[in-house]
């Protein structure tokens, strides 16, 4: 190997390593909002659920959601009730399906929008292959859906 060689290969690890510390500092204090996925309820898990009471939201391509089977014509009827329906409740989880339509960016809007509102709220994404199309959703089905919470 010639030095020039050598030198240009010190170069490169230098900047990899000073742009790796760089991001990590960057980035260490970073939140996000939390995914959480769901599966099939195991017999232990379906006996600890909650009070029953689950909260389903079918958000659709429209912006328009509905609360269990009550009607959100637009995103801010949709957090009013989120908030509303919340502050009754020791268990901050729901369960959200979305029009596979939307785009990333719209999910994680009302996701976002959602998390500001109650900082405690736990959203539950269910995928199409669980629940099927949004304007179809039998929550019969969801009911038998699970999540595992970090720390719990």
């Amino acid at each position: 190997m010639n030095s020039a060689h050598l030198l240009g290969s010190a170069v490169v690890l230098a900047s990899l390593m000073m742009a790796s510390n760089i991001l990590t500092n960057e980035y260490s204090h970073s939140g996000g909002i939390p995914v959480l996925l769901s599966h099939q309820c195991t017999y232990k898990e379906d006996m600890e659920r909650g009070d029953g009471r689950d909260i389903f939201v079918r958000y659709r391509l429209d912006h328009s959601s509905f609360v269990n089977e009550a009607f959100m014509p637009d995103e801010n009827d949709l957090r009013r009730e989120i908030a509303k329906v919340m502050a009754t409740r020791q268990e901050q989880v729901l369960y959200l399906a979305a029009d596979d339509g939307l785009t990333y960016r719209d999910v994680s809007d009302i996701f976002s929008a959602l998390q500001k509102d109650d900082p405690e709220l736990k959203i539950i994404l269910l995928t199409k292959s669980q629940v099927g199309e949004v304007e179809n959703i039998r929550w019969n089905q969801v009911r038998e859906i699970c999540v595992s919470f970090p720390n719990s």
